[in-house]
């Protein structure tokens, strides 16, 4: 497997540069070509110990047939605590994976990130160590190619299982509003507003490949499931914040068995 076209390789550097033992610096540009004795060893056992789930199996793919660097460096010495958050918790690195594929930079990443995850906070710099170590998506010249990652997810069914939410929404054209709207990105915080406008947004974008493709008829249904829930979603915005559930039923119409 080509070196450069991994988005963990920075994390490989880092550990080839404290397999060697010796001291080094931030950003030192250090000549390797050669894997020293052990080297793959010791970056197993170090993922098999520290990581788990999608990010321990996409690594432990690539360390198996991986081409040796002609240079090792690192940006920072040591993981930021909260790397260990975005690292351990599927539904944080997910969004982060899929931010940064959509082309958010770290600082509006973080801010999406924190005011979905409330009280919860993760620090930018673990965002931006996550980036940097295991969802590299820029080249060696720095230019921006997720369609490598693309390229390495498909090699693999294993991975091509894991990394599914990157295919569902990469490569659907309407991808990056449909995964907006399922992890509730742009929606208000009140759950009653929320599930409304999801169903408004989902229905809209359905209409539009309906319409696409020719199907008026269910381009007509889904303008009608677009309606009602608009009708709802009117209503909901004048009710009083601490409606009982009992109350929000009868004012929506929503009789109990």
């Amino acid at each position: 497997m080509n070196y450069e076209n991994t988005p963990c390789r920075k994390l490989i550097e880092w550990l080839l540069i404290n397999h060697r033992k010796t001291t080094w610096q931030v950003n030192q540009k250090i000549i390797y070509k050669q894997f020293l004795p052990h080297s793959k060893k010791y970056i197993n056992n170090w993922i098999n110990d520290n990581l788990c789930g999608s990010t321990k199996l996409m690594l432990l793919e690539i360390v198996k047939n991986i081409s040796c660097p002609e240079k090792i460096e690192s940006k920072y010495k040591k993981f930021h605590p909260d790397i260990w958050v975005i690292l351990s918790d599927p539904s944080v690195r997910v969004q982060i994976e899929l931010d940064s594929l959509f082309g958010y930079s770290v600082e509006e990443m973080n801010n999406r990130l924190n005011e979905r995850i409330k009280p919860r906070n993760v620090d930018r710099r673990a965002i931006e160590q996550f980036i940097y170590y295991f969802w590299n998506l820029n080249d060696a010249d720095g230019a921006f190619r997720p369609a490598k990652l693309l390229e390495l997810i498909n090699s693999n069914r294993a991975l091509s299982r894991t990394y599914a939410h990157i295919k569902k929404y990469y490569n659907d054209k309407n991808g990056k509003h449909k995964y907006e709207i399922y992890f509730h990105l742009d929606h208000p915080d009140e759950p009653d507003i929320r599930n409304v406008i999801k169903v408004i947004n989902l229905s809209t974008i359905s209409q539009i490949e309906a319409f696409e493709n020719g199907n008026i008829e269910k381009v007509e249904a889904l303008s009608q499931i677009t309606l009602v829930n608009a009708g709802v979603y009117k209503t909901l915005r004048t009710i009083p914040d601490k409606t009982s559930i009992e109350d929000l039923s009868l004012l929506l119409g929503i009789k109990e068995d």
